[in-house]
């Protein structure tokens, strides 16, 4: 039996269409994987700057053990990073802690508007947008 020029299209065509099929669904599980890692990488930074607060309220808790009094509105967290803040005469934090994970100055309110008896300790979240929706607050 001889083989005709269609013959050899028609089975060159089918490894091309199964080569299309293979392409897009390697395509789509990249895609659900790559949606999957973002989604990750979010609550990881959400969680990191919950850890990031509860390491800033400890400092905001020997800062007030030390001068008798939290940092006002306008000394704000800065207060944290200055020399004389603790016991020793050091700074309580790096002045890069009081960033948040996205790049942002950390939101300390001293009387806070969600605490008004005390003080508000927030991040911006990663729209840099105070008092919107994907804020962190400690909690």
């Amino acid at each position: 039996m001889q083989t005709t020029a269609t013959d050899k299209f028609r089975f060159h065509d089918g490894f091309i269409v199964i080569g299309v099929i293979a392409l897009a669904i390697v395509s789509s599980v990249i895609a659900i994987a790559f949606t999957s890692l973002t989604g990750t990488t979010e609550c990881s930074e959400v969680g990191q700057m919950r850890s990031d607060l509860k390491n800033i309220e400890m400092s905001l808790v020997r800062y007030k053990t030390n001068k008798r009094a939290l940092p006002s509105q306008e000394e704000g967290l800065v207060a944290l990073t200055k020399p004389g803040a603790s016991l020793g005469g050091g700074a309580l934090l790096k002045s890069e802690s009081i960033m948040d994970v996205w790049g942002h100055a950390l939101q300390y309110r001293n009387p806070g508007k969600r605490n008004p008896m005390s003080y508000d300790l927030f991040s911006v979240g990663p729209d840099g947008i105070i008092d919107s929706s994907d804020d962190v607050w400690l909690e």
